[in-house]
């Protein structure tokens, strides 16, 4: 791993696995009657709603597979984490509110890193590394992959220290031109987590239920300095209803 300021990251061809198992309940998988094709009830009924297939006839005798779904793809990757996390803070990604943080941090990183390299964001895809530090800690690290088999040469743009950097300062220079649309009043007063002008797209609806745009601008703001405030003191907080005091002291996430 390379360092730049708190950031800690990695870059390179590696191979991605991405594994898919429904929130936990894994995928029940029915054979059909004709050929070798195995769907999900919920799927046929999804097609079946649109109008897309009639009635289906499923294999008798065969018993129904429980599956997760999974792909490995090689690909170029850019890995990313804090090097050191204030103890006031837990970052931990086994609770929902670290995870929102990280994810935050991951598509606020995507979106950034596609305007400066004039590509569409789907062009990128963001997931979420659980490893353990030298403390034996489980901590999170976030990453950026190309979407293409073998890669396009996206991620390792930002391979050397000061390119990371570079992407870091572009997410929180408050007068840049990425930056300054999403804490204008005309979108911070009425985005309260995270929208289609900041955060949200269709390719990351999984996880529209967590995305705090807010939560991603504090992980950026530490990761280029660990002792960087990360409460209702940070302007970009003041225009929420009943900001003031700290966000540990009323439980939210960071």
């Amino acid at each position: 791993m390379m360092a730049t300021a708190n950031l800690e990251f990695w870059s390179g061809e590696q191979e991605v696995y991405v594994v898919n198992d429904n929130d936990g309940r894994l995928f029940t998988f029915e054979k059909l009657a004709q050929g070798e094709t195995w769907v999900t009830r919920d799927a046929v009924s999804q097609v079946q709603l649109q109008g897309l297939a009639g009635p289906v006839r499923y294999a008798n005798g065969v018993p129904a597979e429980v599956r997760a779904l999974g792909s490995i793809k090689r690909t170029d990757l850019l890995v990313l984490g804090l090097r050191s996390i204030p103890a006031s803070l837990n970052l931990s990604p086994l609770r929902v509110e670290g995870r929102a943080a990280l994810y935050s941090f991951g598509f606020i990183l995507r979106r950034a890193a596609a305007v400066m390299l004039d590509v569409n964001e789907w062009e990128l895809r963001v997931g979420l590394r659980v490893v353990r530090d030298l403390q034996n800690r489980i901590v999170g690290q976030v990453f950026l992959s190309d979407s293409l088999e073998n890669g396009a040469g996206y991620c390792s743009q930002f391979a050397g220290p000061t390119e990371a950097e570079q992407l870091l300062r572009f997410v929180t220079d408050q007068a840049g031109s990425f930056l300054g649309p999403i804490i204008a009043p005309s979108h911070a007063s009425r985005c309260l987590t995270s929208c289609p002008d900041c955060l949200r797209d269709y390719s990351n609806l999984p996880w529209h239920n967590i995305l705090d745009w807010r939560m991603g601008l504090d992980v950026a703001r530490l990761a280029l300095n660990e002792n960087a405030a990360v409460d209702f003191t940070a302007a970009h907080w003041q225009v929420l209803p009943g900001a003031s005091g700290s966000l540990q002291d009323i439980g939210r996430p960071l």
